[in-house]
């Protein structure tokens, strides 16, 4: 239980960094980290911030970017 609870702490502290850092481009943040892990052959790394992407909030994750505004 002891590594879940850390896991999920990890994911969370990650997500309220990116939220800080990026606002409403955080999601995007999220996935390009994610993309560059997998591309790198890091696949824990990238399912992490996948974690991550899926944990910030819906007001965060914008479906349409603010650049196609």
């Amino acid at each position: 239980m002891g590594q879940v609870d850390e896991a999920e702490e990890a994911v969370s502290q990650a997500a309220i960094g990116l939220k800080t850092s990026w606002h409403d481009m955080a999601g995007s943040e999220a996935l390009i980290r994610a993309l560059i892990a997998e591309r790198s052959q890091r696949t824990s790394e990238a399912l992490f911030w996948i974690r991550v992407y899926r944990a910030l909030s819906p007001e965060t994750i914008d479906p349409v970017p603010s650049f196609f505004r």
